[in-house]
């Protein structure tokens, strides 16, 4: 009955936002466990940040998205730890493929890092962190590679969900054992600010 009632929310709240507002993309809901509905919705304006400095890029925009992508895991482990040097980091990444998690605690991350077996556990990750639950200097993601699999309409939820953490972070690095042709032909990758192909 609880689900069903949050249902009738979520479609009260899309009929009263398409009665007064002008057509947007959509809000991405979820039901958190003990905090009730959370939702993501496009950002429509920025304001200015200064930038960040981060050790082997120099000056970045606060919120940027660096990609480390190569198909070397101790290349990739060595620039990861690089670039979180000194930064209060969580880490992510899709369960499955060991040779990732093991990559993340050897770039030293391996305090906390999250599975993301579903779409759900992606959304808890970024309530927490808007919460305050989890601090975190920078977030970085890995094993996305299977998620560019999904249904076009599947993967644009996930990349506005990803897109949502640069509100909380420095910056968010997305790391995978991939090549640079599969970097390059990918939509989620397409999106990243600064690629580094090692």
């Amino acid at each position: 009955a609880k689900l069903n009632s949050i249902g009738h929310l979520v479609r009260k709240l899309q009929l009263v936002k398409s009665r007064y507002a002008p057509p947007t993309e959509p809000y991405i809901f979820d039901i958190i466990e003990g905090a009730g509905l959370g939702f993501v919705y496009t950002k429509r304006t920025s304001g200015f940040e200064p930038p960040i400095q981060v050790s082997g890029l120099g000056e970045i925009p606060r919120g940027s998205t660096i990609g480390i992508f190569g198909l070397e895991e101790d290349k990739v482990v060595d620039k990861l730890a690089e670039l979180t040097e000194g930064k209060d980091v969580v880490a992510a990444y899709i369960p499955g493929v060991i040779m990732l998690e093991k990559m993340l605690y050897r770039a030293g991350l391996g305090r906390r890092v999250y599975p993301l077996a579903t779409f759900h556990d992606l959304m808890y990750l970024l309530y927490k962190i808007a919460a305050g639950q989890e601090k975190a200097d920078v977030i970085v993601f890995s094993g996305l590679a299977i998620v560019n699999r999904l249904n076009p309409v599947d993967l644009v939820d996930y990349l506005r969900v990803l897109g949502a953490f640069e509100d909380y972070v420095e910056y968010r690095i997305i790391v995978d054992l991939v090549s640079e042709k599969e970097v390059i032909k990918s939509p989620l990758y397409e999106g990243v600010d600064y690629r580094i192909f090692l």
